[in-house]
């Protein structure tokens, strides 16, 4: 049965004043334009207030939003997501836009639609392309990620290694989906799995008829350089690469006692369910090891305990490492 989908999009930005008039008016031209938007700005200094101030007259149902000072990447989204949920009990669903993207006109419409007719998808994603500073498509993403039916066990594994790039977060989210599933640590890598766990609520499901095209960040370098000072607040990466690892490792193990029904304790003794446990860490070393590369000690990931041990399969001692230091983390 479909629903009416209420849809809250939200952007956080500082200084996007050269490609901010490109996204309000892609939403400007959408052929629904039943929408609220939430735009939050960082105490920009190229007149990205002007910007906001002169479209807040074109949007019927949009509220601007700034800190109270000036805050890091990850501090500012962690702002607007305290306002986006604490106003949630208005909306079905939300959605982000970058202050660098665009959308098609029907795109929303799309959306809107078939996230009514599939009210148990925690988020939906449509084709998604990638824009050069000039606005010119430089490639089509992969709509690789679909977890409709999916065993449970197996979801870590087709959401954490399936993703080439997270794609899906810009898609559509169920309002109870996205005010459940918090960060549970700054880390590397915590897009995808915060993608994960929204996968446990419900399913990741492509749905063509869209178009969202992302712009390369005006900031953006290539490197991994920058993909951890992205993620990271200086005082964290200051913690190196070992430290970011085994925060990564503590989540997916939290993630995966969900999905198995059987805790990491439980666990150990039981050949079948540790080489469940071991093979998905592994295969995470694998999958986001080159990270370590950002950080300034990049060797120090395959000299780490945590590292050693599962590569002697110690599922044990992985345990012991990751609660030592994930119980001294501040969470968010």
């Amino acid at each position: 049965m479909s629903q009416q989908t209420k849809l809250l999009i939200y952007t956080f930005v500082f200084n996007e004043a050269r490609y901010l008039p490109m996204m309000f008016d892609s939403l400007l031209a959408q052929t629904d334009r039943d929408f609220s938007l939430l735009v939050s700005d960082n105490h920009s200094t190229d007149g990205t207030t002007e910007v906001i101030d002169n479209y807040i007259r074109q949007f019927p149902r949009i509220h601007a939003i700034r800190p109270s000072k000036h805050l890091s990447g990850i501090e500012h989204g962690h702002f607007v997501h305290r306002h986006v949920v604490d106003s949630l009990k208005d909306y079905t669903h939300v959605m982000f836009l970058g202050g660098h993207d665009v959308v098609d006109p029907n795109t929303i419409k799309h959306l809107k639609e078939r996230a009514g007719s599939a009210p148990s998808s925690a988020l939906l994603y449509t084709d998604t392309f990638r824009l050069n500073f000039e606005g010119m498509p430089l490639e089509c993403y992969p709509n690789s990620l679909n977890t409709s039916g999916i065993h449970r066990p197996i979801i870590p594994f087709i959401v954490l290694f399936g993703i080439g790039h997270n794609i899906m977060s810009s898609g559509i989210w169920r309002a109870d989906v996205f005010a459940k599933v918090r960060p549970r640590f700054t880390c590397c890598a915590s897009d995808h799995l915060l993608l994960c766990e929204a996968a446990l609520e419900g399913p990741i499901t492509y749905t063509p008829g869209g178009a969202l095209y992302l712009r390369d960040a005006p900031t953006y370098v290539p490197g991994w350089r920058y993909y951890v000072e992205k993620h990271l607040p200086e005082p964290q990466r200051l913690k190196g690469c070992a430290y970011d690892f085994t925060l990564q490792v503590s989540w997916l193990l939290s993630i995966l006692e969900r999905c198995l029904g059987v805790s990491v304790p439980e666990a150990l003794g039981n050949p079948t369910f540790e080489n469940y446990f071991l093979s998905a860490i592994q295969l995470y070393f694998i999958r986001y090891g080159d990270a370590a590369q950002g950080f300034d000690d990049p060797g120090a990931l395959v000299g780490s305990e945590l590292y050693q041990a599962t590569q002697r399969n110690d599922l044990a001692r992985v345990l012991r490492l990751t609660r030592q230091i994930a119980e001294a983390a501040q969470p968010n």
